[in-house]
């Protein structure tokens, strides 16, 4: 059967090898860079404008072998992102957001979001925690959450408005631990925001993340950042495996 998953452990990286990582993992094809830019254009777009004024291009995701289903196309991804982003410019535009992504699953959703950002909110930062979301083969929480920092000094983070960003929350463990521990550092305050949400597997009672992409059933996937053995991270789409 298929093997068991692990949650988070968070490892202090140099910064400038986290920003290599960030910026290696950002290389996208032309065509999904074009739907992030059309989902965009589509999400500023004035009242009375039409779809037909910012088309998607037409290009069909390319299906992993592996990949038994794709659960949310890269189209419906960029689309989301751009309304999320958008919503959290206008939530954030006064606030001088310290936007963190946790490594490495969240990597590719944190890119296309912080470019979704408009207007730029005043005094935007961005940084890194690191983030190791499954353990080789695994596929099950381990129930246990070890943060260390990675980019962020206790400096950076004291008074500031930070929002972390994460590729899925599952069982609430890690999300929560980091809003804690961000807070016991002096921010002035912490919400999270996920790509994927299961909330059926819930183990954290109450935790929800404040700005949710999508909330999917509870079926191991993979593709936006998210891997199983460090395969399939590249992916356009989120997909579940055969």
């Amino acid at each position: 059967g298929m093997p068991r998953k692990t949650n988070k452990t968070f490892v202090g990286t140099p910064r400038r090898r986290s920003l290599s990582l960030f910026l290696s993992l950002s290389v996208y094809s032309n065509w999904y860079i074009a739907s992030i830019h059309a989902a965009r254009l589509r999400a500023g777009r004035r009242e009375g404008e039409t779809d037909e004024q910012f088309p998607m291009p037409a290009c069909p995701d390319d299906v992993h072998p592996d990949i038994g289903e794709i659960l949310l196309t890269s189209q419906e991804i960029a689309a989301r992102t751009a309304e999320l982003g958008k919503q959290i410019a206008s939530d954030y535009s006064d606030k001088a957001p310290l936007v963190v992504s946790t490594l490495k699953g969240s990597v590719l959703f944190f890119a296309d979001l912080v470019r979704c950002l408009l207007p730029v909110p005043d005094g935007l930062r961005l940084e890194f925690v690191r983030a190791k979301s499954y353990h080789g083969q695994d596929t099950e929480t381990s129930g246990t959450v070890d943060v260390r920092m990675s980019t962020v000094e206790e400096e950076d983070v004291r008074g500031r408005h930070v929002l972390l960003v994460e590729d899925i929350v599952d069982t609430g463990l890690t999300g929560e631990t980091l809003v804690r521990h961000f807070r016991q550092l002096g921010a002035a305050s912490v919400e999270l925001c996920t790509m994927l949400s299961k909330p059926s597997r819930r183990e954290v009672a109450g935790f929800e993340a404040k700005y949710v992409g999508f909330e999917i059933p509870d079926t191991f996937v993979v593709g936006m950042g998210l891997d199983w053995d460090e395969k399939y991270r590249s992916l356009g789409y989120v997909g579940v495996l055969r």
